[in-house]
């Protein structure tokens, strides 16, 4: 990231690192810093949108920026990846429309059993969606298998 900042895969790396130290607000931002030089950077936008809805640090959470971050990538893809639509229900749950979240979620469930039916992406999935059918935000911003 010194050598080149304007690397968003180092950006993210930085981010996603500082997740895993357990530094939310630091990661928040992180992101929001490399969305200013990189707009136009879906995984940015989406890594930000998993902070803001699901960090177990309710200073770093916004539920409303993260829909906000979260929309111009759906309506971009006509079939968004599982992780996109993930991230989408993640932001929707922390919006408080868990009903919309858990459509959402349910849709990157059928796109991850299309990958592979067993896969861990799948069964950690559904441990979100039965969260947000009981009306409960995510606190995780990525299981294992969806880090960037």
């Amino acid at each position: 990231m010194q050598i080149d900042p304007r690397v968003v895969q180092a950006q993210l790396g930085h981010a996603v690192a500082l997740v895993t130290l357990r530094d939310y607000p630091r990661a928040r931002e992180r992101l929001t810093s490399a969305m200013a030089t990189h707009r136009n950077s879906p995984e940015l936008a989406q890594a930000l949108a998993r902070i803001l809805a699901a960090s177990p640090d309710d200073r770093v959470r916004d539920g409303a920026r993260a829909v906000a971050l979260m929309q111009p990538l759906v309506k971009s893809q006509a079939d968004p990846a599982p992780d996109v639509c993930e991230a989408m229900a993640m932001a929707l749950a922390e919006a408080g429309d868990y009903e919309r979240a858990a459509v959402w979620q349910r849709r990157a469930i059928a796109a991850a059993e299309r990958v592979d039916r067993e896969s861990p992406m799948r069964l950690e999935m559904v441990e979100n969606l039965t969260l947000f059918e009981r009306g409960r935000p995510s606190r995780t911003p990525w299981a294992d298998y969806a880090l960037p």
